[in-house]
């Protein structure tokens, strides 16, 4: 009859070392075996293994937390310590205790005295009887944090279906058409612009990008459009080609109405917005302010 062998672990490196071992014991003394590899959690706590790697031959847990050698293993594994052994164990006992059997006759001796090598008697049975629950508990949790440590020092794996971190794309950000308004601080017609320009960005947010350029502060960004004249307005496609500007005061409708007019339909505002109040001046134009005289075109 084959002699059934389990290495208990959730396939560590010594469990591996362990399962060679019992392996390469049982092929030396030519005996018949079964290697079962035992990596479930709930089945290793029916054991009440403490710590793992644990070796267990034939139901009987006969070692745990070493890796025991092939030496070891076939003194064990010897039939006729086995054999000797079945005779004096008791029914239901696990000789070695989680503990390493020596060689010999003494790999397989279970002494009975005191109550037997499990504690038989009426204080031994209730004492195993509230053992096992917490022996349970105590593996569980040995074996949850040993599988926590080594899944910390293995590099995560994305989930299946999800992307490497390496090969994801950053997500594109649609371009929008936009007004650009060039106008300084103080001057009047400006500061009408001010509101329609306000007035744009509630009401076509995600839609047009509205940017106001103060010429005497944005020189650099002011001189790439060239203008004469402020307030100015340019309109831009989404690449950013110009396509029309504009001197003076223009209300948010009339922006709107003139880029449906170039081709890009901004569609309805978000709510009906009042009407841009005709100001004194909203006609009055400025040439751009000198730079460096301090002072801009309108008082």
């Amino acid at each position: 009859m084959a002699v059934k062998i389990q290495v208990l672990g959730t396939g560590c490196a010594k469990c591996a070392d362990l399962a060679r071992n019992a392996e390469s014991a049982a092929k030396a003394l030519g005996i018949a075996y079964e290697l079962e590899k035992v990596t479930d959690v709930q089945k290793i706590m029916l054991f009440g293994v403490m710590s793992t790697p644990g070796l267990v031959v034939d139901g009987k847990v006969v070692s745990s937390g070493k890796v025991l050698s092939p030496e070891e293993i076939k003194a064990i594994l010897n039939p006729s310590c086995a054999a000797s052994a079945a005779e004096s164990i008791p029914s239901g006992c696990g000789c070695a205790g989680g503990g390493v059997a020596k060689a010999g006759a003494q790999a397989c001796a279970c002494t009975t005295q005191g109550g037997g090598c499990c504690g038989r008697g009426g204080r031994g049975a209730m004492l195993r009887l509230w053992l096992f629950p917490l022996l349970a508990v105590a593996v569980a949790g040995l074996l949850w944090l040993k599988s926590k440590n080594e899944a910390k020092a293995e590099p995560a794996r994305p989930a299946a279906g999800v992307p490497a971190k390496s090969e994801m794309r950053p997500v594109q950000v649609k371009p929008l058409p936009k007004l650009v308004d060039l106008g300084a601080v103080g001057c009047k017609p400006c500061k009408i612009m001010d509101g329609v320009l306000e007035e744009l960005r509630k009401e076509y947010t995600g839609k047009l990008a509205v940017e106001f350029i103060n010429v005497r502060t944005e020189e650099a960004k002011a001189d790439a459009y060239k203008i004469n004249l402020i307030p100015t307005q340019v309109w831009l496609d989404a690449s950013g080609k110009e396509l029309f500007r504009h001197e003076g005061v223009m209300s948010a409708a009339d922006i709107v109405a003139k880029f449906k007019e170039l081709g890009i339909d901004l569609g309805r505002p978000a709510a009906t917005p009042a009407a841009t109040p005709a100001a004194a001046g909203a006609e009055e134009i400025c040439p751009p302010p000198v730079s460096g005289s301090g002072s801009g075109c309108c008082p």
